[in-house]
């Protein structure tokens, strides 16, 4: 058995399944030894160990430096040495790759889960203010009506007073008439006036006549009494 220890490195080679396209080609392989990890630092490195039979494990060799997964950026270029070391088991390795899928997944699981609460309490709080709004939009309608009933009992009492005005105009217009039939009236008596004025007028020019001829016939008998008594 041989064992290998490799470096993979590039800008972009961690958080892309890198580690387990490499465990699907040792499982591919049968090899009873491997181990992968992710090396952090200024450029992102893969850490991989390959322990086997040594066909097997120059064939997983030529495979690391020959294919990459579709969004790998391996600038850095793959590199092996001999290892000395030990290497666990690929068993070992995909228990506790799983385990940690698994730590991973409810992490982000939880990340959701608060992130859907977040949007969850802004949702209430954008309904919270909806309501509020309705609420304030009610009273201003409730306010629209009150003023639309004080509007229409002003209304109502400006109908009153109008109908009022009517009465009193029409009551006015009664009085005119009346007026005016009492001025016909007055005017109907003074041209009787006028004309029996007028009457005695003639009737007195008429007497004042008869006392003239009296007074004549008077002055006439008295002379010829005069001469009857000479």
């Amino acid at each position: 058995m041989i064992k290998k220890r490799i470096l993979i490195k590039g800008l972009k080679v961690h958080n892309i399944r890198y580690r387990f396209f490499l465990y699907d080609e040792a499982s591919r392989l049968s090899l009873p030894h491997f181990d992968a990890r992710n090396v952090r630092g200024k450029t992102q490195v893969v850490e991989v160990y390959a322990g086997g039979d040594a066909e097997k494990v120059e064939r997983f060799v030529s495979f690391t430096k020959s294919n990459f997964p579709s969004l790998a950026e391996v600038s850095g270029g793959v590199t092996e040495e001999d290892y000395k070391g030990e290497i666990r088991t690929i068993d070992a390795f995909e228990r506790n790759f799983m385990m940690e899928q698994q730590s991973k997944f409810a992490t982000y699981g939880m990340g959701m889960l608060n992130t859907q609460n977040g949007m969850l309490n802004t949702q209430n709080e954008m309904l919270n203010t909806q309501n509020e709004m309705l609420n304030t939009q009610n009273e201003m309608l409730n306010t629209l009506k009150s003023m639309d009933k004080k509007q229409d009992e002003h209304i109502e009492v400006s109908r009153g007073i109008a109908r009022k005005q009517d009465e009193h105009i029409e009551v006015s217009r009664g009085i005119a008439r009346k007026q005016d039939e009492h001025v016909q009236i007055t005017k109907k008596g003074f041209e009787s006036i006028t004309r029996e004025l007028k009457g005695f007028k003639e009737i007195h020019e008429e007497i004042k006549e008869l006392r003239h001829e009296v007074d004549d016939l008077k002055g006439t008998v008295a002379r010829i009494e005069k001469k009857v008594a000479a």
